[in-house]
């Protein structure tokens, strides 16, 4: 069980509570992404000079814009929800098994390094007279896993 900015186990209730509130509990981001390209390819092009190039050479003109588009797209979990996500597909149900989905690919970028990591993840869950359909888990994963990320806090998102 991961430890919490107190270097405390949340409860039970508070893990109840991340799982009600689409795992947003962290309090690290506020919701919203930037919408202005303009700041971010800004960024990219200051990034560009002080890694010494010169942001004006013909195959870096277009790498602030290109690389706005990719980090837009890494991170897009910030704009999306877990209730967007499951898109109201829960449904009654009398199944009392386990049910599973393996192999569900997940790419994130590390918080630390904001490098890529990649792997598979297992979800399974008892239904407890509910079920989500199985396409859902896999979106869930997305969601969590296109933010800024560590692997521990993926798994307790997740869950």
């Amino acid at each position: 069980m991961p430890l919490d900015n107190r270097g405390a186990r949340p409860s039970s209730a508070a893990r109840a509570e991340v799982r009600l509130l689409g795992g947003r509990a962290s309090g690290h981001h506020n919701g919203s992404l930037r919408e202005d390209s303009e700041y971010m390819e800004d960024l990219f092009r200051q990034l560009i000079e002080g890694l010494g190039e010169d942001p004006g050479r013909e195959g870096l003109v277009d790498t602030p814009r290109r690389a706005d588009k990719a980090y837009r797209f890494l991170t897009k979990g910030y704009a999306e929800t877990v209730e967007e996500a499951v898109g109201g597909a829960v449904f009654e149900s009398a199944m009392d098994e386990m049910v599973i989905v393996r192999n569900i690919e997940i790419y994130s970028l590390c918080e630390h390094h904001m490098l890529p990591f990649y792997g598979v993840c297992h979800v399974g869950y008892l239904p407890k007279g509910r079920v989500l359909g199985l396409s859902k888990l896999a979106r869930i994963a997305e969601v969590f896993a296109r933010r800024l990320q560590i692997q521990e806090n993926l798994t307790m998102q997740i869950a």
